[in-house]
């Protein structure tokens, strides 16, 4: 089973100057959408965007510039094809100028870690901490540590091609309750059984819900033992929160599971970019009836 997810909110100033960016950079792509040049390479650049906006400000900075310049090796390939085609246009490469200084502005990382392992420490021993990506999940796994006063407390899952063995190591130190937090990236969301967790910190939301249902599948005991418990950061009234509503209440992803879905995730995730383009962020909340009838049909 699942609970429904457990709000710990993100009230950092980054936060607050990086929403209201992104809502100017939203209006950006409503132009675009206007004069019918929002295709499938606009909204591939702002899924990218978004799948990092509540990641560590140098994973969001790197995203950024590879949508700058394609030749940028930061991203992934099947991410980096999807940007192709997507050349920003003066207003467009001077707001992403503006948010490369923000992200690059002394103590913004610092604050962002210090708001985030704050918010890791309030959740219960033997809870995956999900982080999206490896730069992020590390610049967590290390501030933690600082903050526990030993890498004793926490275990990595921070995937490089050297380091399986390790890996395994830090999974049983986890495992036998050696280790309170499991610290994850990407490539713990699939193919692990982790039924011994207590719960999920979700440091981002991602904007495919498979990821989510990934992430609690991994933990989701279904008819047997103690519902899922989920904790997620986000601002208030923010665009995630906003997406979070959407998740919760239109996929249901925090009720029950979605993987027998997947059919119509895709055009369903379109449908919410395209609303937040055209409308706004409450869109996410006013087609969330429509998503949910999509999905029970």
């Amino acid at each position: 089973g699942r609970k429904r997810p457990t709000i710990l909110q993100d009230d950092t100033e980054v936060g607050g100057r990086l929403e209201q960016l992104l809502l100017e950079w939203l209006g950006l792509m409503a132009i675009r959408k206007t004069d019918g040049t929002f295709d499938q390479a606009a909204e591939a650049t702002l899924l990218a965007m978004l799948n990092r906006w509540q990641s560590a400000p140098r994973a969001l900075e790197l995203c950024i510039r590879s949508v700058l310049d394609p030749s940028e090796m930061y991203l992934p390939e099947s991410e980096r094809l999807g940007l192709r085609g997507f050349e920003p246009n003066d207003d467009e490469r001077a707001h992403l100028a503006t948010l490369i200084e923000l992200l690059e502005e002394d103590g913004r990382t610092e604050e962002w870690l210090a708001d985030v392992a704050q918010k890791v420490l309030e959740t219960p021993a033997g809870t995956l901490v999900f982080c999206g990506d490896s730069d992020t999940a590390g610049l967590v796994a290390d501030r933690l540590e600082e903050s526990m006063g030993s890498r004793e407390g926490l275990a990595r899952y921070i995937w490089r091609d050297d380091n399986a063995g390790d890996i395994e190591a830090e999974v049983k130190r986890f495992r036998r309750g050696d280790a309170a937090y499991l610290i994850c990236d990407g490539n713990a969301e699939e193919g692990r059984n982790f039924q011994y967790a207590g719960a999920a910190f979700h440091v981002d939301l991602p904007w495919n819900p498979n990821r989510l249902e990934q992430r609690i599948g991994r933990i989701d005991r279904f008819s047997s033992g103690e519902p899922v418990a989920s904790f997620v950061r986000v601002g208030p009234d923010s665009v995630a929160k906003h997406w979070l509503h959407l998740l919760e209440e239109g996929f249901e992803v925090f009720s029950d599971s979605i993987a027998t879905l997947q059919h119509v995730l895709s055009a369903s995730v379109s449908t919410a970019v395209e609303s937040l383009v055209e409308r706004g962020p409450q869109a996410l909340v006013e087609i969330t009836p429509e998503i949910q009838e999509r999905l029970e049909q």
